[in-house]
């Protein structure tokens, strides 16, 4: 996220208050500068502070001082700010003009979603009025490394073909950045957390159960778009969290479920996951997933 510097100049006379100029630094802060009233001195200033325009729910006596910074701001909120000026006595001015300003704010996805691979999916951000274009990126490894978008993007939202790695990314972020007409750049925004973007997507068992040595259990999978098609699914499961033993390929189809005789365990076994993995016809691996949680098999007497 980005801060803004805001400038603007405080007249008594006139109580009028005009932005000036806005810079940008990594803080969810906001500094206010004025001009001095000399006319008469004035004892000190208040900053006034709201969500709402001249409604406001704070006030900071700020001193003789005419320039101040607000921190603990919160992106995608607009604030709104303005000045007046009191004398030894305790009289105060009116309210000057007022100024305003809203963080850049990433709206969707903006961490814990699971977005299937090569869906469109629709990013939304929130950005102040001044702001006319933007340039998107993302990253699928927790912001180490960064694929760029198309640039001059317009309004605040953007279709977004997602996608598809060759396994599924739990580390993914977006970058939104937002620049004026003159291509000064007025914000920028992260994903708060990372999301997922998934290509397959094992449902059962997927942690939490208890099955029975010999018994049949279907095991089922999801797939979404695979950067190559699907000729060949391998299935595996661990009994310790260790060891992968084979259960079954499939060649030719991905059918999405298999009926599964579950081994057979002497002593009940708690750390069990099943593993699937997808293969392109040249071998090359297009998808993979393991059980979420541990399941258990248990013994039969």
């Amino acid at each position: 996220f980005y801060c803004y510097i805001i400038y603007f100049l405080f007249l008594l006379i006139g109580r009028s208050i005009y932005q000036l100029c806005a810079q940008d630094g990594y803080c969810e802060q906001v500094t206010l500068a004025w001009d001095p009233n000399t006319e008469p001195e004035p004892a000190g200033y208040n900053l006034f502070i709201g969500t709402s325009s001249r409604d406001y729910s704070q006030v900071i006596d700020v001193g003789n001082n005419i320039k101040y910074t607000v921190d603990n701001l919160s992106e995608g909120i607009t604030y709104y700010f303005a000045v007046t000026a009191y004398d030894i006595e305790g009289y105060e001015s009116d309210y000057s003009d007022e100024v305003s300003t809203t963080f850049l704010k990433v709206i969707s996805p903006n961490g814990a979603e699971v977005i299937p691979s090569g869906s469109i999916y629709q990013i939304y951000w929130i950005a102040p009025p001044e702001v006319v274009n933007f340039k998107l990126k993302y990253s699928l490894d927790n912001g180490l490394t960064w694929i760029q978008k198309p640039d001059n993007i317009t309004g605040t939202g953007y279709s977004w073909r997602v996608p598809r790695p060759f396994w599924n990314k739990r580390s993914c972020l977006l970058n939104v950045a937002g620049y004026d007409e003159s291509g000064t750049k007025i914000g920028e925004d992260i994903s708060d957390t990372p999301f997922i973007i998934e290509v397959v997507k094992l449902t059962s068992p997927n942690g939490g159960n208890t099955l029975t040595s010999g018994n049949q259990y279907t095991i089922r999978w999801t797939t979404n778009a695979t950067r190559y098609a699907v000729a060949k699914v391998k299935l595996y499961y661990t009994n310790n969290g260790t060891t992968w033993y084979s259960i079954k390929t499939i060649t030719g189809s991905n059918p999405g479920s298999f009926n599964w005789k579950v081994p057979t365990v002497i002593t009940t076994k708690t750390k069990c996951k099943v593993k699937v993995q997808l293969f392109d016809a040249s071998g090359k691996s297009v998808g993979r997933d393991i059980s979420d949680n541990w399941f258990t098999i248990q013994s039969v007497p």
